[in-house]
């Protein structure tokens, strides 16, 4: 009886790490096909920004699940988890906080340096390798795909998510605003 059990549960056990495979697969392969096939203008900017503000509340309301199924990178280093090692250690705050800044000024700076931002007469996507894209600009996301891939052998598993991700960081500050608010609506009710 205790062996169908543990089988059962191994199945299921199973099952479930399949079908988040499958999904981590799916989210890399959107995530790639929206990235290369867009260009950074505003209408771009706009959704990501609703995007993710959407993905920070839901996982404020609901826990960093988002995390362990549907991001691309998170997905990638579990592909690679049996070479995690973690062999450095360090207060992931600070790393947290300065790549939180480069992806805020990330896109304002892409626009400072280029006219892409109010573009006219072009269309809203581009194919990769076409124009004036040269093969190192195209490289850069499976590049930064790989490097996150692979720093499982010097941060452990999941280590970039720990060291660099700072969703953790605004999905706390979320969280924070919504339980102060909630003693707000309380007394205004009464």
């Amino acid at each position: 009886m205790n062996a169908s059990v543990t089988s059962k549960v191994s199945e299921k056990r199973h099952k479930a790490l399949r079908q988040r495979l499958i999904l981590q697969v799916t989210t890399v392969v959107v995530h790639i096909f929206i990235v290369k096939f867009t260009i950074p203008n505003i209408w771009w900017a706009l959704f990501g920004l609703a995007f993710w503000v959407a993905v920070i509340i839901w996982a404020a309301r609901s826990g960093r699940w988002v995390c362990a199924n549907f991001c691309w990178l998170g997905g990638v280093q579990d592909w690679l988890e049996p070479l995690a090692k973690k062999r450095v250690s360090f207060n992931p705050k600070i790393s947290q906080y300065l790549v939180l800044f480069v992806l805020v000024i990330w896109t304002p700076l892409v626009w400072l340096f280029t006219d892409t931002m109010f573009a006219e007469g072009e269309l809203p996507i581009h194919f990769p390798l076409q124009g004036d894209d040269n093969f190192f600009v195209q490289a850069g996301h499976f590049i930064i795909l790989t490097l996150i891939g692979f720093s499982v052998m010097l941060f452990g598993k999941r280590g970039a998510c720990h060291y660099l991700c700072p969703f953790g960081i605004a999905v706390g500050a979320a969280k924070n605003y919504c339980l102060k608010q909630k003693p707000h609506q309380h007394h205004n009710e009464d």
